[in-house]
């Protein structure tokens, strides 16, 4: 173990540590303190991943003109984003998925984080730990709304939650 995993680990367990876990369909979040948890600062917000998606296909529909009622579906991003395709067509139109999702993802972002926020205005975290599918999604917003803060991504943060 390195020196940085011991400083990590030490100021988890007895620090204060916030654990966010932007799944597909929630962003959780828990502060523990000194290794238990603090359960008014710990709580749930819906602007998670699929918020991010959702918003980038009514981005895309917006944007390129489209029969009525037939809208750019949201697993269409969703595929792109699981299989690395960074262009897909909607209505004969090449579409830069990398570029279209900029947008939603910084809203996303930031709504989630101000429900944070709120939840934490007693509580002044020491490390952030970031874990589940959609940290690599919100690192960049946390990493830049927590800026004196060192933000952990779990290695293999999509099988970490299961893993415990």
């Amino acid at each position: 173990m390195d020196k940085d995993n011991k400083k990590h680990i030490n100021m988890m367990n007895h620090g204060s540590c916030l654990v966010i876990y932007p799944g597909y369909f929630s962003n959780d979040f828990v502060v523990f303190e000194e290794g238990s948890l603090v359960q008014e600062a710990s709580s749930s917000t819906l602007h998670a991943t699929s918020k991010i998606i959702e918003r980038t296909a009514q981005r895309i529909s917006d944007s390129i003109r489209h029969a009525a009622g037939k809208g750019l579906e949201p697993y269409k991003i969703e595929n792109a984003i699981r299989n690395n395709k960074p262009i897909i067509y909607f209505q004969g139109e090449e579409v830069d998925v990398k570029k279209e999702i900029e947008m939603p993802f910084k809203e996303t972002g930031r709504l989630a984080l101000a429900e944070i926020y709120s939840c934490l205005r007693l509580h002044s975290p020491d490390i952030i730990l970031l874990v589940g599918v959609g940290a690599l999604y919100f690192e960049i917003s946390i990493k830049e709304a927590f800026l004196n803060l060192q933000v952990v991504k779990c290695e293999g943060s999509v099988a970490a939650v299961s893993k415990g």
